[in-house]
């Protein structure tokens, strides 16, 4: 059965496309594919906290990935453009937003739990129930470079409409 229900964007993560305050509605799904905004709820391995929290889907349960030295998503052998990310001269008065990947240790975050899926360096392969995420506000986004791959059953959903106004909802892309 889909259900629906509301959400409301909590922090900075997921700037310049979703910003802290805004209301969503998220359909129940439990395997979103890549460029997907979800919604998960994790364990924080650092704090042991519930967390609940909106990312976007960047690695699929058999995707082959890694992140080059200019930091360009490198996904089943071919460079992604991420749109959605600022562009050079883009121009945004937050004063908290980095979309630039800065460059992370695979083998730190390709795990799940505190097993390793990958060398430091080495092409990860996502394997079967897991997913990679991270927030489009890279700088700031606590994600899988934090707490590793997301298991399918931590997903609650897929964003789908984001409220422009009180009567106006509009699609996530």
């Amino acid at each position: 059965m889909i259900g629906y229900y509301p959400v409301e964007v909590d922090g900075p993560s997921m700037m310049p496309t979703l910003y802290n305050g805004e209301k969503l509605l998220v359909q129940s799904i439990t395997e979103p594919e890549n460029g997907d905004i979800i919604v998960l709820r994790i364990k924080d391995p650092h704090t042991g906290e519930t967390l609940e929290l909106v990312k976007r889907v960047i690695g699929i349960p058999g995707d082959s990935f890694y992140y080059d030295e200019e930091s360009n998503l490198i996904l089943n052998g071919e460079k992604v453009t991420e749109e959605y990310l600022l562009k050079d001269g883009d121009f945004i008065t937050e004063s908290n937003i980095n979309t630039r990947t800065i460059p992370f240790n695979l083998r730190d975050v390709a795990r799940i739990g505190s097993d390793y899926i990958c060398g430091p360096t080495d092409e990860c392969e996502i394997p079967s129930g897991y997913y990679f995420v991270m927030g489009d506000n890279r700088g700031v986004s606590h994600d899988s470079r934090s707490f590793g791959l997301v298991h399918k059953d931590e997903i609650l959903g897929k964003i789908v409409l984001k409220r422009e106004s009180f009567f106006k909802w509009v699609k996530i892309k």
